[in-house]
Order: C-alpha cells, then structure tokens, then sequence
C-alpha cells in the first residue's frame, strides 16, 4: 500500500493551525479610560491616562487578592499567583470591548474553517491589577460553560515595565509586552490579546509600574441566537494546500478503492463530561444521552485548523464524525488497542473482563486494532494522532487473578467517510447498513444481559496490509 501510505503523509503535512492567539493595539480616546470602582460609597474614579502611582494604589489597596482555578475549585497562592482583583460588580468603565469592535477582531483573526456566521458574546469577568513584582505563573484557564472557548485580555495604557503575558501552545510560542507595545503608541491605546481556553499562558513578574487589567470570558452562541457580532472569515490561504491534498485522494482511484475511513485526532483540546454515571437505570441513561449529545455538539465548537479540516469534508460532501477513542494495554497480552466509542465511558466500577470487551460490551465500542486474538470491528486509515497533551487519564479497578488499579486514555478523533472509487461522496449515503452514529450507540446499560450488543465485522479486513498506519502529530506543549 505504498501509494496509501504516501497519499496520507501528504495530506497530513498539508494540516496547517493557525496560532491559537492573537493581539495588537487599539486607539482609544482619554475620556474612554475612565474607571469608577469601590466596594461602598464613595466610589472613586482614576483615568488610566493620567492616572498617578497614588492613584493607582488606591485601586489596588481597594482589590482583594487574585485566586486561580485548579480542580473546579477557586484557590489563594501568592506563590503562584500575585496580583489583585476586582469583580464586575465593584467596578464601572467607559471602554467597551464589544463596542469598540474587538469581536469582530477575534472572529477574523482567531477563527477559521467557518462557511457560515456564528455568533458569540463577551461577558466581562474580572478586573486585575498587577503591582510591581506581581505576576501569574504558568497555567490554563478552567471554561466556565461548555460553550466557552477563549477569553479576551485588555490591558489599559497605565506605564509600566515587565509583566509580559506569555502564550505557549504545541511548541509554540507568543509574547505580548503591553507596556512596551503602550508606550510606542503616539496616543493613548489599549492591548488587546483573544486566546483559546487550552492554551497555556503566564504573566510575567512587573518590574515597575502598574499593570492593570479587565477579561472577559468568550462563548459561542447558539446558531439560532440572533447577535451583532458574527464568526466569520474569508477562506484561510493554507487551507488550498490541504484541499489539494485532499482531492488529489479522492481522485486517485488506486487509493481505498472501496472506500474507507480516514482518522484525525483533534489539535485541540475540548471538555468532555468524566464524571460517573448514576447507578439507577433511567437516571444512567439519561446521563449516557447527555454524554453523546455532549459529544456531538462539539461539531459546532471545533477551534482553529480542526474547524478547518471539518469545513473541507462538508465542501467536498464526506460524513464526519466525532468518537472517543480509548487506548489501552492489555496487561495479559501486551497489546495496545483502540476503542472507537460515542462516549465517556464509566470505567469507575470494577471491570472483571478485559477493558476491551468492555467497552465494546457495554458502550457499543468498536476495536480499531488488530491482534492474533481479535479482528477489528472499523479499519480506519490514521492521518494524524492528538498531541499527547490532549489524551485524558481515566483510572479503574481491573480484577483478574487479584484485583489492580490502573488507567487508561482517550482522546477526541474525527472521523471522514470516504466512498469508492467513482462515488467517493458519502455526506448524503442512504444505503449504509446504519449511519455511524447509530452504529456506534450504547445499546444497554451494564449488566443488562438481554439488550446485549452484538459486535458485527464491518469489513473483512484477514489481507489487508495497512493496519496501525499512525502518522504520529505529537508534540510536547
């Protein structure tokens, strides 16, 4: 399968991510830096402008120390995190992300792989102020909801050295130096910086001065939802060269004659509900309903080249679908497996039989690998592998001859369906046995022996050459 395996290399150096931030600065006028802020009367006003060290203390000594999220939960060290902050209550500005236009910044500079608009909306989170020797140590952000995907940091023109906020993502990284890029500016201005939620930042320690901040928290909106400020770009230009890749596959009748699946695993990361499902039937139902709609919801919140690469396989009329794939190593035979499942699935009780079969017993999970014990339920020919920042431990009890405790991961892949030579659209396929997401449904609940899933072969795969093709992606963040 040499032209196979080219063809995907191919396409796989075509995947090009936009980075996963932006910034710059945005003129302002004197009269939209002003601040009323106080915890009681009287409420006092500073101009970010002219403001003077005395002032800019009292704003300080007004703040409460600054917590971190870690674990869902809010927590004080000024260890790792040093600065103060005030809550949208206790504060009043004229300046205005979202009437200054900043979404619309975002959208066109943060977003791509959108055909069609979607809507967000901003919601002003926090006001900081950094102090000289304040700072924020590496860290990503907790989402509040499941349609938060970034947030937006506005830094006002108060003189200051240090405090430089720092991205790193994937290997990359950016650096935003407010009091610099502040003071080049002929007038006054604000520095802006948009960012994904998985993207790992720091505010470095403030030399001199004040820096002082207010963030917003960044969500899609429902697509039915009407809003001023819409997601929406040109086509991005590296996008030509995946296309090309792509349809140059397509039209190679040598390659998967008979159709086939390709697989990627996703650049970014996105949040997926872990927790244990009740005990009571109707009520573990209705939360494995609430997982895979979960699930599938995230079509619409793909970020960056994910987004992209979605958007292409609608141009070009492939079925998508997103799974969890579960990689796990049984212990007896030292194979590493794949489990394709639509879910999360509860490994929280003790699992007495391989984790493979329980997975595909009990959650409809289809074996994407191949051993001399088992066949494979799916072939899928791998393009690309998740980062390995982006799988996610899940621990369990496995008993065997004596009861261990031990893990496995998952990460979210999507999946593109491509036809045989000739037909290779598959966006619209009526004459499926089932469509994929029934395929891959949770038939039973556990231990409900008479609604057991029955695992059918989905192709004869005893000649085929290009099992574990895996072109790995991984990189360290």
């Amino acid at each position: 399968m040499p032209e196979l395996k080219e063809q995907l290399k191919t396409l796989e150096s075509s995947i090009v991510n936009r980075p996963p931030v932006c910034f710059g600065t945005l003129p302002v006028s004197a009269s939209d830096c002003d601040l009323f802020y106080g915890k009681s009367d009287p409420i006092r006003r500073l101009n970010f402008v002219t403001a003077s060290q005395d002032e800019l203390k009292s704003l300080s000594e007004t703040c409460e120390r600054a917590t971190f999220g870690m674990n869902q939960e809010d927590v004080l060290d000024e260890s790792y995190r040093k600065a103060g902050k005030l809550d949208p209550s206790d504060f009043s500005m004229r300046f205005s992300a979202i009437e200054a236009g900043l979404l619309d910044v975002v959208s066109t500079e943060l977003f791509e792989g959108k055909t069609t608009a979607r809507p967000i909306r901003a919601e002003l989170y926090k006001l900081n102020v950094y102090e000289t020797g304040s700072f924020f140590k590496p860290h990503i952000d907790t989402p509040r909801a499941k349609s938060m995907f970034g947030s937006l940091v506005i830094t006002f023109p108060t003189k200051h050295e240090g405090g430089t906020l720092t991205f790193r993502h994937k290997g990359g990284q950016w650096a935003v130096d407010s009091g610099k890029l502040v003071s080049e500016q002929a007038g006054p201005c604000v520095v802006y910086a948009a960012f994904y939620s998985d993207v790992e930042h720091e505010v470095l320690p403030v030399k001199t001065g004040c820096r002082v901040t207010v963030t917003y928290n960044l969500y899609f909106v429902a697509a039915d939802t009407p809003f001023s400020k819409l997601v929406g770009n040109p086509i991005p230009a590296h996008r030509s060269a995946l296309e090309s890749a792509f349809r140059d596959l397509l039209s190679d009748p040598t390659v998967m004659p008979n159709g086939g699946r390709l697989g990627f695993g996703l650049h970014h990361q996105y949040p997926l509900d872990t927790s244990p499902s009740p005990y009571a039937r109707a009520a573990r139902r209705k939360k494995h309903q609430q997982k895979r709609a979960q699930l599938e919801a995230l079509m619409g919140f793909l970020k960056g080249g994910d987004a992209t690469l979605k958007q292409l396989c609608d141009d070009l009329k492939l079925r998508t679908f997103l799974g969890v794939v579960y990689r796990t190593t049984e212990k007896w035979s030292k194979q590493q497996d794949d489990v394709l499942c639509k879910m999360v699935a509860d490994i929280d009780a003790e699992i007495e039989d391989s984790l493979v079969n329980y997975l595909r017993n009990y959650y409809g999970g289809k074996l994407l690998t191949r051993s001399r014990w088992r066949k494979r339920d799916m072939i899928v020919e791998w393009v690309t592998d998740s980062p390995q920042v982006n799988y996610v431990k899940q621990q369990y009890m496995a008993f065997g001859n004596e009861a261990e405790l031990t893990h496995t991961y998952f990460r979210i892949c999507l999946f593109v369906k491509i036809g045989a030579t000739g037909s290779r659209e598959t966006i619209d396929d009526d004459d499926d046995e089932k469509d994929e997401d029934e395929e891959l449904e949770v038939m039973q609940d556990e231990g409900d022996e008479d609604e057991e899933l029955e695992v059918t072969e989905d192709e004869d795969d005893e000649d085929d050459e290009s099992d574990n093709l895996h072109t790995s992606s991984s990189t360290s963040q």
